[in-house]
C-alpha cells in the first residue's frame, strides 16, 4: 500500500530534476541529463596512478599484505566528456 503512494511521487520528482537542466548543446545524446563530475576543480588531467595498500589477517595463514591499483586515464579538459565521466579509462 505505501508502495502504491511513494512510487509515482518519485517518478514526478526524477523526471522533475531531469528536465530542469539544460545539457550543454555539444554532448553525445546518451549524455544528456547527466550531472557533471562533483570534484571538477580538482581532477586531474591526462594519467596517473593510483595505489591502496592492503593489509588482511587469517589464522591459519597470519598476516597478509598486498598492494591494490590501477592506472586512470583523464584525457583533456577539451574534452566533452571530461566534466561528465569520472575518467575514461582504467586500467
Amino acid at each position: 500500500m505505501r508502495m502504491r503512494r511513494t512510487l509515482p511521487a518519485l517518478v514526478i520528482i526524477l523526471c522533475a530534476g531531469v528536465a530542469s537542466a539544460d545539457p550543454p548543446t555539444n554532448l553525445p545524446s546518451w549524455l544528456a541529463g547527466t550531472p557533471k563530475t562533483p570534484d571538477l576543480e580538482r581532477k586531474v588531467e591526462g594519467t596517473f596512478p593510483d595505489a591502496l595498500p592492503l593489509i588482511a589477517y587469517d589464522p591459519n595463514t597470519n598476516v597478509g599484505l598486498g598492494i591494490g591499483g590501477h592506472l586512470t586515464f583523464d584525457g583533456s579538459r577539451k574534452d566533452a566528456l571530461f566534466d561528465y565521466a569520472p575518467y575514461q579509462h582504467r586500467l
